[in-house]
Order: C-alpha cells, then sequence, then structure tokens
C-alpha cells in the first residue's frame, strides 16, 4: 500500500510538472498567464497550509470515461454545460470563474482570495487537465492584456479504490 502512495504521489509530480510546462504553450496565451502556484496533496501541514485554509475555493471536478476522455467537469457541485456561443466546456468554465472573481468591468472582486481545487476522477489525459488550469488561472482580454483569475491551483487528494 504504501508503494502504491509512492507511485500515486510521483504521477501526481509529474503531472503538476506538465501542466507548469505546457499551459502557456497549449492555452495560446501570453506566458504571463501561465504564472500560478500548483500546490500538491501532501502527508502534511506546512507554513502554507494557514494561507489555503483563508483562501475561498473553486472546487472543480473533471470526470474521466474508461477511455481517458473527458466525460463532465462540475464547478462547486454545479455541472457545466455547453451554452451556444462557446466552444467547450472550458470556456463555459473560464466565463463562470469570472463571474465569480470579477466583476462585470473586468476588475477583481475586493475581498477573499480564491484558489482552484482540480479533483480529477478516473484516469483523464493530461491534455484536459491542462485545459482547466488554463480556464480558471487566467484569460488575454480583448485588448491584449492578461487578466489573472485564479493565481492558486491544487490538486486534491487521490480517493482510495
Amino acid at each position: 500500500m504504501l508503494l502504491r502512495a509512492n507511485v500515486e504521489g510521483i504521477e501526481l509530480m509529474r503531472v503538476a510538472l506538465l501542466v507548469m510546462l505546457l499551459t502557456p504553450f497549449l492555452s495560446g496565451c501570453v506566458a504571463e498567464e501561465g504564472d500560478f502556484t500548483i500546490k500538491m496533496p501532501g502527508g502534511g501541514l506546512d507554513a502554507d497550509s494557514a494561507d489555503i485554509r483563508e483562501l475561498v475555493a473553486l472546487e472543480i471536478r473533471l470526470i474521466a470515461d474508461d477511455r481517458g476522455d473527458l466525460s463532465g467537469v462540475f464547478l462547486d457541485g454545479q455541472q457545466l454545460v455547453v451554452d451556444e456561443g462557446d466552444d467547450d466546456v472550458f470556456d463555459v468554465l473560464n466565463r463562470r470563474v469570472r463571474n465569480i472573481v470579477e466583476k462585470p468591468d473586468g476588475r477583481a472582486v475586493a475581498g477573499p482570495d480564491f484558489e482552484a481545487v482540480i479533483h480529477v476522477e478516473g484516469e483523464l489525459e493530461y491534455a484536459f487537465v491542462v485545459e482547466a488550469i488554463s480556464a480558471v488561472s487566467g484569460y488575454v482580454g480583448p485588448d491584449d492584456t492578461v487578466h489573472r483569475l485564479v493565481p492558486r491551483i491544487r490538486f486534491a487528494e487521490t480517493r482510495a479504490e
């Protein structure tokens, strides 16, 4: 059991490294947008744990089908559905996060800091995780300015099978 937990931890670190390296390229945004913090699940508490508890967490659940394709995306328990005018479910995720963390004029909401907690269920392909991170971390506005949304991103503990 200890060996399996260690292997899963190594796999999560590989995913995080790939995400950090590939996000600027896959998102089509400028490199500044890829500047975010990722917190991996850990065994104990550290100095940053107090900060995390004071943040407002946006719970994002990514569900994989048996082939590793994305079969569902949930934000705070609500399944996201592609509306007319959206390219894909990650556009919907980006729009919903923007509605939470920004005012209608594009300025950040005063008050709490936000973090995204990503739950991945099943053997999901990495590209979908990268798209989710890109959707919550920010966007490029019509005037080519980078708007950061959620700079703190962490992966939830994996469930025991």
